[in-house]
């Protein structure tokens, strides 16, 4: 079993809808993994630093984050940072289109795939 948490953007104006990302924690739930969807299972009737301090609190419970991809959104890019600080292994599960020839947050993340693979066959080949 595996402690997933599902990012995607929080709040009005998701570019992901909310049911798409339930449909995939429940897809994870019949897998038998544990799920926590930050866009519904944080509290956001609370200071805009605690809800920070929640979602930090739910990534660092997690093995994986599997991700919805929605660089318009700053919660979106503020989570993604505390995933990248903490070291947390990443899944992207829907990304947008993006421009080979430019920097964005989109092809970060297929890079960033690229990258945790790469280190996981080398700590592999050294053991």
């Amino acid at each position: 079993m595996k402690r997933i948490c599902i990012l995607g953007p929080i709040g009005d104006g998701r570019v992901v809808s909310l049911e798409k990302m339930e449909k995939y924690a429940e897809f994870q739930k019949k897998k038998g993994n544990a799920v926590f969807l930050l866009a519904k299972d944080i509290n956001l009737d609370v200071k805009l630093y605690d809800i920070s301090e929640q979602i930090c609190s739910w990534i660092g419970w997690s093995d994986e984050v599997h991700i919805f991809c929605d660089p318009k959104s700053e919660s979106f890019t503020f989570c993604l940072g505390m995933v990248f600080v903490l070291g947390k292994k990443i899944k992207v599960v829907e990304n947008v289109l993006y421009e080979q020839d430019k920097k964005s947050i989109p092809k970060m993340l297929f890079e960033w795939e690229i990258e945790q693979d790469k280190s996981a066959d080398q700590l592999t080949l050294k053991y």
